[in-house]
């Protein structure tokens, strides 16, 4: 799945959006989401991955799907230009997955957010940023992207293996590019 995310709050994430029917508007989304521990709650269950960017701003994505005989990963030119990744979190599917802003999590996925059918289970989800701009010919010469650069995120999701425990944190990113 690729895709643009805008985020408005600084932070977006991947969701199962049937975890979520008490989710259906501003107010309820407060009820359920508006406190940090909340989120975490979430977090620790598989529901929801928090993408924490600390900006607000438009982001080019890219979800990569692998299995168990084929695992997602980064290739030799996303490696090149890793400049952060995060931990890896437990993403619970029941068929379905949601990616954007996490104030526009809801019951029902929305326009405002991209949605990618993949096999019910659980998977591991880690999140890396791509410092795709220091890659020469990558912007032209308004600083816009040129054809073929690579996304802002790049998300991998890969089967989880049965001893897979999630963080208890909305801290995203812990190391930087070395």
């Amino acid at each position: 799945m690729k895709g643009m995310c805008v985020v408005t709050s600084g932070m977006c994430g991947l969701w199962d959006s049937t975890h979520f029917p008490m989710v259906y508007d501003e107010e309820s989304w407060y009820d359920t989401l508006g406190d940090d521990s909340e989120v975490v709650r979430h977090t620790l269950g598989g529901y929801f991955v928090p993408v924490r960017l600390n900006t607000p701003g438009v982001f080019e994505y890219e979800l990569r799907l692998g299995t168990a005989a084929e695992p997602a990963d980064l290739t030799e030119r996303e490696r090149s230009l890793l400049a952060v990744s995060s931990r890896k979190y437990l993403f619970r599917s029941s068929g379905g997955l949601c990616f954007g802003d996490y104030r526009h999590l809801e019951a029902v996925a929305s326009d405002k957010v991209g949605y990618l059918e993949v096999a019910a289970g659980e998977y591991v989800a880690q999140i890396h940023i791509l410092a795709w701009n220091d890659e020469p010919g990558a912007e032209d010469e308004r600083g816009h992207r040129n054809e073929g650069t690579l996304p802002d995120l790049l998300i991998t999701l890969n089967p989880a293996s049965l001893d897979f425990r999630a963080p208890g944190s909305l801290q995203t990113f812990t190391r930087s590019r070395p």
